[in-house]
């Protein structure tokens, strides 16, 4: 299922409540969510379940208890990333399913959930180590790998574009 940007917008507004603000400082928690959304899945115009190798068996991953439950579950979709901000199911809240990535709000609860997740086992404090940490799952100690700093420049960038503004009044916080 794909969405369009003002859909992923509105999205990001209605979510960015559930972002922990003691995680992400001074950043604007909506336009954080758009910035993820952008890098993913180019704004929700390519939400397709993304196959993750290294998760899959004979994975790196595939050994981790929770992964391989997942894999007996649900196969090789058990080693997919899914939705607007791409979540492994291994991220998500416990009891997701590939599904439930149809429906906007819990893709984008899945979202919000393993961001809060990665950012507070972290401590990323600017916006690259907060995309070093979502792409792989921790922020490099040492020199980066070219693809995370690829994905952390990138997240600059989508966070600084524009978002179209608001068809639905947004939450409160």
């Amino acid at each position: 299922m794909n969405w369009t940007r003002q859909q992923i917008a509105d999205a990001c507004r209605r979510h960015c409540v559930d972002v922990k603000p003691t995680l992400i400082g001074d950043y604007d928690a909506a336009r954080l969510l758009w910035a993820f959304c952008g890098k993913e899945s180019s704004f929700g115009a390519n939400c397709a379940p993304r196959h993750e190798p290294a998760y899959d068996v004979g994975g790196i991953y595939a050994r981790n208890p929770e992964q391989a439950a997942l894999l007996e579950k649900f196969g090789s979709l058990g080693a997919c990333s899914f939705g607007p901000m791409q979540v492994m199911l291994v991220n998500a809240p416990s009891g997701y399913a590939p599904k439930d990535f149809d429906d906007l709000d819990r893709a984008m609860a899945a979202g919000v959930f393993a961001l809060n997740t990665l950012l507070g086992r972290n401590h990323a404090t600017t916006l690259s180590e907060m995309g070093a940490c979502y792409n792989a799952g921790h922020v490099p100690r040492e020199a980066w790998p070219a693809g995370v700093q690829k994905y952390a420049r990138d997240l600059v960038t989508h966070y600084a574009e524009p978002m179209p503004e608001p068809e639905e009044e947004p939450l409160k916080g």
